[in-house]
């Protein structure tokens, strides 16, 4: 009478069965890139295929079980692990966390650092779901190089805070040349008022950077402008030509 094989094909039906059970975990893994999953589904089915010669080399059957537990076993215990997906996460991570700071320390008036942060918020967003779609590591590449490279890019300076400076520098230098180019001032009135001059466009200056909100921003310019063009570019030294023969020295 023939006898029936059980305990070799019931350790190759362990291992078989431990093996697909890791694959579907592979499959199933979303953090994998195509290329991952590929080469893990490879190890697995590589170390299945170890298992299986090892137990055909067994002769008892003792040996077979004891081969069979420690096979499957190592089927079980092989890692399923990402590396391009949570490697770009970490880096959008941190390109959220610096600009948020950024932003944060930056000059913006607050309209500006709200709108900044609703757009640095939409980026983000954008870019992880991009990654959570990515299926290969050119994909994720790809968002690296595109959409974390927009997070950085998020400009962190203030164009009203700095169109508003340019017009208090425009005035200022304006003035100076006025006051450069008038013949009847003397030096000493010409150095003097440029001091004046130069204290009014500081102050100007600091009120502007100091401003906070769009409407104070737009006083302080205003009254900054206001402020530098009214320093005088009259003299009190010398007195200008009453007529043809009234000429003073």
């Amino acid at each position: 009478m023939t006898q029936t094989p059980v305990a070799k094909p019931a350790a190759r039906a362990a291992i078989e069965t431990a093996a697909n059970n890791k694959v579907q975990q592979i499959n199933t893994n979303q953090n994998l890139t195509n290329e991952e999953r590929t080469e893990q589904t490879a190890a697995v089915r590589q170390k299945e295929a170890t298992a299986k010669q090892a137990v055909a080399a067994q002769t008892s059957t003792q040996d077979v079980t004891s081969t069979q537990n420690a096979q499957v076993q190592a089927i079980n215990d092989t890692p399923v692990t990402a590396v391009k997906k949570p490697a770009a996460l970490a880096a959008i991570e941190a390109a959220r966390k610096a600009k948020r700071q950024e932003i944060e320390n930056s000059n913006l008036l607050d309209e500006e650092k709200s709108e900044t942060l609703r757009e640095w918020e939409r980026k983000v967003n954008a870019a992880k779901e991009s990654l959570k779609a990515a299926r290969s590591n050119q994909d994720v590449q790809n968002v690296i190089d595109n959409e974390l490279s927009q997070i950085q890019a998020i400009p962190t300076q203030s164009p009203s805070r700095q169109a508003a400076v340019n017009e208090v520098m425009d005035a200022y230098n304006a003035r100076k040349q006025l006051i450069s180019n008038e013949s009847w001032l003397t030096t000493d009135e010409k150095d003097e008022k440029l001091r004046e001059l130069e204290s009014a466009k500081d102050a100007a200056l600091e009120r502007v950077n100091q401003a906070r909100g769009e409407y104070v921003l737009n006083s302080a310019k205003t009254d900054g402008i206001s402020t530098v063009n009214s320093v005088s570019v009259q003299g009190t030294k010398k007195t200008r030509c009453q007529g043809p023969s009234r000429c003073c020295a």
